[in-house]
Parts: C-alpha cells; structure tokens; sequence
C-alpha cells in the first residue's frame, strides 16, 4: 500500500479493490485516495463535508466565544488564517488534481446558497492562497481569480489598499468582459468579511484624504473602485443564485449625495472631538459621551442601499463618541 502512492497512474481494477474494502481504504495513502475520490464526488463530500463544517465552527467560536484567543475575526493575518489545521488537510486532499478542486469549489458555492454563511467565501479564499503558498502551479495556473485573489492577499494583511495595487485589480476587473462567468467567484472571493472588511476601511481613509484636499469623493480615482468592489461582494449571493453574471453600475446617488453627506458629518466629528480635546478635563469628560444624531438623510439612504449601509456602519463603529 506505501509503494502505491508513488504511482501517478492506478489501474482502476485496484482502485475498486481498495475501496470496496474498508480496511484497505482505511489504509491507502492520501495519493491513493485523489483517484478514487476523481471518480467518485460524493465519497469525496463525504470526506470533506466535517472539515467544512469544522472550520464554520472554529470561525463562529472566534466570534461569539468571549474566551476565544483572538478578540476579533480580524486578528489573524492571511498567512496564519490558511496555515489552520483544516485548510492544510483540505490542500493535502486536493493535491495536483484540477479535478478534485472544482469538486471543493462547487461544494462551497452549494453551501453558500444553501446557507447564505459568508465564512465559506472566506474559505474559498484562504484555499486558493494555500495552493499558492504550496506552489501547486496545476491549478493557481488555471484558477482564472488567482492573480486577483494574490494581488489582494497583501491589502487585506494590511487593511488597506493603496495606490500601487487599485491599479492592478481595476485592471483585473476591466478585463471581465469576455469572461464574465468568472463574475461569480470573484464575488465569493470579495464577500469574504475580511475583504469587505478592508475594503470599507479604505473607503473611509479615502474620504479622509478627500476632507483634507478639500475635494469630492467623486474626484478621487480609487473610491469608485473601493465602490465596485464592495459591491461585487455584497452581491455575490444574488450572482451567484441567479446566475447573471454582471457588475451593476454604481448608483450616482452614492458618489453626489451619500458620500458627500458622510464627509460632512466626518468633518463635523472631527471638529467636536478637537473642541473635547481643547475644553477643560471636566467639560471633555462630559462632551466625549455625547452621541451626535446621524443625519436623518444619511439614514434614509443606508435604508435603501446595501453599500451606504456597510459603509455607515462601518463608520459609526469607528467612531469614537
């Protein structure tokens, strides 16, 4: 049985010998295993399905377990994330085969229909950089996201996406249009909460950078990137199910109105925490705890618009009251 892993090619007579007897399968390597699972999809669920479900679990302990080592989802870093135990068995699975990975891809776009959990577009993520990290060439070659999914590997490391890589995934998103199938798992791979979770953040330095400047958010470049991206993620269920594989167009609205409005009331937090800071120990103690009312319109806009949503909540998660 040892001997055998080493054969790139079984014959299918003893492949059938091995799983027809527990024992032997019990005992067949894991290179034995890929051809048998190749030819066999609902062995190879069956094999994967607890590692799925393990992982969701680990990813739910981490965020309402109040004991749990990491106090936010978002302590971990990318590297660290896909060296876990169940992305490495899952790697270790897949090996080379092309085959047994689009079985795993189709797997977690099933659950995530099925569930809605956007965990597993974490997962989907976290095993295709695995794979890179492996140098499995066989299939990062033919993963038609795997340049995106590399180039926004190191932003959400860093929590942020600067100047020199926007380019490079405004460039990857521009190229879509004679692939658009490819549309629904590069919004699994933005759904991914730390993905959304970088990109908001960068949304609101971007505005930042706009108060500063004086300017409008529609003059800075790479806000309505930031825009398209966050909404190919929050869309990726609805792509997905409906199998209409199109990017929207930004509301106008989101970049005349909302986005401006937001500014405003950044410059007006800004302003009151300095006049905190400058006023008496007593006065600062009191003022600091003061909640500031969220324009009405502000509100009204999140209501009907997913993106205005995320980022507002992002912001009033922010800052400091």
């Amino acid at each position: 049985m040892h001997a055998m892993k080493h054969l790139p090619k079984i014959k299918p007579s003893y492949l059938k010998k091995i799983l027809s007897d527990k024992e032997l399968y019990a005992a067949a390597a894991v290179e034995v295993r890929r051809q048998i699972w190749e030819d066999n999809q609902a062995l190879f669920g069956d094999e994967a399905s607890p590692l799925f479900s393990q992982y969701i679990s680990d990813r739910e302990n981490i965020i309402f377990n109040p004991e749990s080592e990491h106090k936010t989802l978002y302590d971990m870093s990318p590297k660290a994330r896909r060296h876990s135990t169940i992305v490495q068995k899952l790697s270790d699975m897949i090996g080379k085969s092309i085959k047994l990975y689009d079985m795993v891809l189709q797997f977690l776009r099933t659950l995530f229909l099925r569930t809605r959990n956007v965990h597993y577009c974490t997962l989907r993520s976290e095993l295709l950089m695995s794979l890179h990290d492996l140098d499995i060439h066989e299939i990062c070659s033919v993963d038609p996201c795997h340049k995106f999914a590399w180039c926004l590997d190191p932003c959400i490391r860093e929590k942020f996406i600067d100047s020199k890589r926007a380019p490079e995934l405004q460039r990857f998103l521009d190229g879509l249009k004679k692939q658009e199938q490819v549309l629904g798992d590069l919004s699994m791979i933005l759904c991914d909460p730390h993905a959304i979770n970088t990109i908001c953040l960068t949304i609101l330095k971007s505005l930042q950078q706009t108060i500063h400047a004086e300017s409008l958010p529609r003059e800075n470049g790479d806000v309505l990137l930031l825009l398209r991206l966050l909404s190919l993620g929050l869309q990726a269920w609805d792509i997905i199910d409906s199998q209409i594989f199109r990017q929207q167009k930004i509301e106008p609205n989101l970049l005349t109105n909302f986005l401006p409005l937001l500014s405003c009331l950044m410059l007006d937090d800004q302003y009151r925490n300095l006049n905190s800071r400058m006023a008496s120990e007593e006065e600062s103690t009191s003022n600091t705890h003061i909640m500031r009312d969220i324009p009405m319109a502000l509100i009204q806009y999140a209501n009907g618009c997913a993106i205005a949503s995320k980022i507002l909540l992002y912001y009033t998660l922010q800052v400091p009251y």
